[in-house]
């Protein structure tokens, strides 16, 4: 989540006006929830949440068990974070091969 701004109205101090101004106003923490979405068409039912108290990444992980011994597989992996601005990751690709 961005900071945002928005105009402050005028004001006076002891009849000085005061010019217009703008608030930023920057959130303590934030939260983003995403689910993984994969080349099997698959999309995690559990949402995930991260939490935020500074501009930065945090790491993610989830499990995908794919492939018996001797297979291999070949596929893609995106991050689609719903909140709390809706966007999708480039495809991470793979390719597996089970021993």
């Amino acid at each position: 989540m961005s900071a945002f701004s928005t105009p402050v109205a005028p004001m006076a101090v002891m009849g000085n006006p005061i010019p217009p101004s703008t608030l930023l106003i920057r959130p303590l923490s934030w939260s983003s929830t995403y689910v993984f979405g994969r080349s099997d068409g698959a999309v995690d039912r559990a949402t995930k949440t991260l939490t935020f108290n500074t501009a930065g990444r945090l790491p993610v992980r989830t499990t995908w068990k794919l492939g018996a011994p001797g297979s291999s597989y070949s596929g893609w992996q995106t991050i689609r974070v719903l909140a709390p601005n809706a966007i999708e990751s480039s495809r991470a690709t793979f390719t597996l091969r089970c021993q």
